[in-house]
Formats: C-alpha cells, sequence, structure tokens
C-alpha cells in the first residue's frame, strides 16, 4: 500500500467518523486522529484522554489495523470504526459510570445502533481464512471438568505445575484442576 492511498483511505474513515458523529449527536467537541497503523493483536483501537476533574475528552486517537485492512477490505474496516466510535459514545454519555467501559451493556446499545462490529472472532487478522471468510480456531487443548463438563479450551498445554496442583480450580464448580482431562484437538 503506499503512502498516497494510505492517506486516502485514513481521509475517508474521517469523513465517516464525523458523519456518523454528528447524525447520532455525539459530541466530543475534539477533532480525533485516525490512522492506519501496524496494530498486530487486533483490528483496531482507541484512546482517549480526558480532563482530570470535569472528566471532557480532551483528545481522541483511533488506529486501525492495515494488514486487517488489506486482507478484509474498507467494509470490516468500516465496522470497527464504528466499534471504536461505540467506545467513544458510551465514554462521552456516561463517563466513568460503572457499566461504561469495556463492552458492558451500554457499549453494546451503542455498536448495535452504529453497526459496528461485536464479535470477537473478527478481531485478529491472523485468525480469519480469507478465502472462507470464517474464523479459524487456534486452540490445541481442552481440559473438561469432570463434575460439571464445562470446557476450558487454550492454544498452549498448561504446565506442569498447573496440571498437578491443587490451587488451581474449576470456576464453575470449584473442582480442582488436576481431576481435570486433558485432550489435545
Amino acid at each position: 500500500m503506499t503512502k498516497t492511498e494510505k492517506s486516502q483511505i485514513e481521509k475517508k474513515l474521517y469523513r465517516d467518523y464525523f458523519k456518523v458523529t454528528k447524525a447520532n449527536h455525539i459530541c466530543t467537541d475534539v477533532y480525533p486522529t485516525i490512522k492506519l497503523s501496524r496494530v498486530k493483536k487486533c483490528a483496531g483501537d482507541v484512546n482517549y484522554w480526558s480532563g482530570k476533574w470535569d472528566k471532557k475528552i480532551t483528545r481522541i486517537d483511533i488506529r486501525i489495523s492495515q494488514s486487517y485492512y488489506e486482507k478484509f477490505g474498507y467494509k470490516r474496516s468500516y465496522e470497527t470504526l464504528m466499534h471504536e466510535i461505540a467506545h467513544i459514545a458510551v465514554f462521552a454519555q456516561y463517563k466513568r459510570d460503572s457499566g461504561a467501559n469495556g463492552h458492558g451493556e451500554h457499549f453494546q446499545k451503542w455498536c448495535m445502533r452504529l453497526g459496528g462490529s461485536m464479535s470477537k472472532h473478527f478481531t485478529s487478522a491472523e485468525n480469519m481464512d480469507s478465502t472462507t471468510d470464517e474464523y479459524i480456531d487456534h486452540r490445541k487443548w481442552s481440559y473438561t471438568c469432570p463434575k460439571c463438563g464445562c470446557v476450558n479450551k487454550t492454544i498452549r498445554r498448561k504446565s506442569e505445575k498447573k496440571r498437578t496442583s491443587t490451587r488451581y480450580i474449576c470456576g464453575v464448580c470449584g473442582t480442582n484442576f488436576n481431576l481435570f482431562v486433558e485432550k489435545q484437538i
């Protein structure tokens, strides 16, 4: 991707940001920086700063993964932008109230309203198969609780210490982890 192509995409995302925030009455009075960047672990992220006492947003930085854009195109990147705008809207509306952080109830309502991506499976370009557009599950180990049947899937095998220790327990029923049934997928 050339610098001019990257710049044009960033300008388009910037225009879309203002269309959406104006149409949905999301008032922040701050001009954000929106960049295609080398974000590796997610499709995008947002950082906003606020005053210590008045909690008014003073700066917004939105980053969209360039590799995610190159692999999936503008539509998915736009959904990611809407996801990040939902974070800003929730913060602007609820400040630091409970439920205003993360992907809670307020966030989900805003994200659905804006048409943002809510799927955790679409968060990383490495986890998507571009030919089928499906999520690739990289988890290779499963641990099943013998008492309640809950399954814990992981990418890496649990260490010997964790597998034999009585300190680690099932989060549902409290059964010791050393009793779990280990299986390689």
